[in-house]
């Protein structure tokens, strides 16, 4: 297949640097990185129509290091040297001294640097403008998925984008919402504040409208961070993989016919130019003082010229290769991407899942579940419990199924960090492990419906709530439907009612009724109908200290 970009019909100035072409390391090669190769190793026996893939929030606010009092810094010293062991904070420290991981390293080099560029001299004394460009660059930053999202949802994405790229899974629903973020009180004061005028001439629901469009623009979703992920870790992989190198450089062929490249380069490259390039080409290669001499062969005038035609060809297709690939990912990887964001726990992931994908329920379309090993048993009850039917070929792990991926390149350190962060007796992971023992009691036996029973009445579509609670009514097993019963006569809705209304629904478009029963047993998801059983669950199962 061909992703030829139409608009690209006329040669782009080009600079080149002074050494030719093959004299340095790399110069033939694509824009970007390869972080991972692809093609040995599947996630699940056949590839599924849709994961679902889990969020596992919060995400970590962004905060600078300059920011931070004393005891903060040093507690998230304290974290950092032993993280992999220790309950992650719901912040992400920019900045912070003594971070020798990967990103930590980036981040205290943005940082660094950044401050530099925004021209903020002293971080502790800013002036209106410098904070408003220092709180741009959170703004940036916190919209990088690596730094954004909790330890987990990276986990659980780079797991989705290897689902992806070795076509396991037709497409990923990413569901996770704004969890971790300020109240919309808090966005709503701050909007009034900054558009003031703006803000005046707005009423009742356009205001809200104003307000969640620039919630949205300030803090992302764990959905958008894990697309982040998959694009950042994945993007050029997958481009690689469907449309080979070659192919991509036959069409470039077609696009640059060479005797416009001939006109672009001699448009850009004055023989005056060359000659001067040529002759600190030339000097670099003459030994100085004291310094030896050098190991490089020296190339004529000629053959200098013809090294930076081809310099100029490379950097071309680069330029190229980059509008392709950018064209690429926006029209075939990310519609293999659906992003729910609005979900705050497991039980809005699967049934805003379902709101965003009503044919996951009832067998239409073949689903698996991605998420952590210690909550793919809960999150795959819950799916069941709502209707969606997952095959146990199709229950993936998330450290399980990257552990595997870098056993097979020999990422021996790598595999140990998967090895801890899915080991049930970390102290990090033991307090969530413990949790989800809990949470899945409570989907597991009749007396605890009102745990969960109240997202069912969430849908909107009656033909999802039928998909869900047909079963329980039509089973042998009458103890469910008489549990659901006694839940939603507490709130004045009779079961029976309920079907019945969302039958007539289904077939008659009108949801006027529909939707009134389904406000009025939608509060047994609130903490009154819950709590009881909440704290039921706590006594028997209490969350250990964490770590």
């Amino acid at each position: 297949m061909s992703y030829r970009i139409a608009c690209v019909t006329f040669i782009m100035p080009v600079e080149t640097t002074t050494q030719p072409v093959d004299q340095r390391r790399g110069v033939n090669q694509p824009d970007g990185t390869v972080p991972h190769d692809n093609r040995e190793g599947s996630l699940t026996r056949n590839p599924v129509d849709i994961m679902l893939v889990f969020g596992e929030g919060p995400i970590k606010t962004i905060r600078f290091a300059s920011e931070l009092s004393a005891k903060q810094l040093r507690d998230w010293g304290e974290f950092r040297k032993k993280r992999h062991e220790k309950m992650e904070p719901n912040v992400r420290v920019l900045g912070a001294v003594g971070e020798d991981d990967n990103v930590s390293v980036k981040l205290t080099n943005i940082h660094i640097k950044r401050f530099r560029e925004l021209g903020i001299s002293d971080p502790h004394n800013m002036t209106p403008e410098e904070s408003d460009k220092l709180e741009a660059e959170r703004r940036r930053i916190q919209h990088i998925g690596e730094f954004g999202l909790a330890r987990q949802g990276r986990i659980n994405a780079r797991a989705a984008g290897l689902a992806l790229l070795k076509n396991d899974a037709k497409s990923v629903l990413l569901s996770g919402g704004r969890s971790g973020a300020p109240d919309f009180k808090f966005f709503k004061a701050e909007y009034m504040r900054k558009f003031k005028d703006k803000a005046k001439s707005l009423k009742g629901q356009a205001l809200e409208d104003a307000v969640t469009q620039y919630r949205n623009e300030q803090f992302p979703s764990e959905a958008e961070l894990m697309q982040d992920v998959i694009i950042r870790t994945f993007g050029r992989a997958m481009y690689d993989k469907d449309i080979p190198r070659q192919l991509r450089k036959n069409d470039f062929a077609n696009v640059f016919p060479q005797a416009n490249i001939d006109k672009g380069f001699a448009d850009t490259h004055s023989e005056a130019k060359l000659r001067s390039d040529f002759a600190k080409y030339e000097a670099d290669l003459s030994p100085k003082a004291g310094a030896g001499t050098t190991t490089d062969e020296p190339i004529n005038f000629i053959a200098f010229v013809a090294a930076k035609r081809i310099e100029y060809e490379n950097i071309l297709f680069r330029k190229y290769d980059k509008l392709v690939y950018l064209k690429y990912i926006d029209e075939v990887l990310k519609p293999k991407i659906i992003l729910e964001e609005d979900a705050t726990n497991t039980l809005d992931n699967v049934i805003l899942a379902m709101e965003k994908r009503p044919e996951l329920a009832g067998g239409e379309v073949t689903v698996g579940i991605l998420t952590a090993d210690h909550h793919v048993q809960r999150a795959t009850l819950i799916a069941e419990r709502f209707g969606i039917p997952v095959d146990p070929d199709t229950r993936v792990s998330s450290h399980k199924q990257l552990k595997e991926h870098y056993t097979s390149k020999g990422r021996d350190q790598t595999v140990k960090i998967y090895e801890r962060m899915s080991d049930p007796e970390n102290p990090a992971i033991r307090p969530l492990v413990v949790d989800q023992t809990r949470w899945s009691l409570a989907m597991e036996k009749p007396e605890y419906i009102k745990f969960w029973i109240g997202w069912v009445f969430k849908t909107s579509r009656p033909g999802t709530a039928l998909q869900m609670l047909e079963p329980y009514i039509n089973s042998d097993d009458q103890s469910w439907a008489i549990a659901i019963n006694e839940a939603t006569s507490e709130v004045g809705v009779s079961l029976s009612e309920f079907i019945n209304t969302a039958r007539t629904a289904l077939a008659s478009d009108n949801l006027t009724e529909f939707n009134k029963l389904r406000e009025k047993a939608g509060v047994l998801n609130t903490d009154k109908h819950r709590g009881p059983v909440m704290e039921e669950l706590y006594r028997q199962i209490p969350r250990p200290v964490a770590a």
